[in-house]
């Protein structure tokens, strides 16, 4: 399993960038298995995507670090090809499971000023960089 993850601090658009991702892998043509809101922001959310033959998971709640390793876990044993991340820069912990897997550590961008354009234009650009990288 190769691991993507989408590091930066709370609240700077991880799980906004990353539902960018998800959303572009099913208009290209990925098929959703089962969306699942998780707990934390009401954005935050699993599932697992079809994408040219790849199982790509997704788990956007990384501002809890044992739950980000239980996703680690839980995917490895699925045998999924891709898990793309949130991690929260705050935690130690999970980035020493996901360095453990071949992986790519995105940084993310923050838009300055942050309002709604700019911080749009930021996760657009990350999502192109993660997408890349599938």
């Amino acid at each position: 399993m190769k691991i993507l993850a989408l590091r930066g601090g709370s609240s700077c658009g991880k799980t906004a960038t990353l539902n960018l991702v998800y959303d572009r892998l099913i208009a290209l043509g990925g098929i959703a298995s089962h969306k699942v809101k998780l707990g934390g922001d009401p954005k935050d959310f699993e599932d697992i995507v079809i994408y040219k033959g790849q199982k790509i998971a997704f788990f956007t709640m990384g501002d809890y670090a044992y739950a980000s390793i239980n996703a680690i876990t839980k995917y490895a044993g699925l045998k999924v090809d891709v898990l793309i991340i949130a991690s929260n820069v705050k935690f130690v912990r999970p980035i020493k499971v996901i360095v453990s897997y071949p992986h790519h550590l995105i940084n993310k961008t923050v838009s300055s000023p942050s309002n709604p354009a700019n911080d749009l234009i930021a996760n657009t650009t990350d999502a192109a960089t993660i997408l890349g990288l599938i």
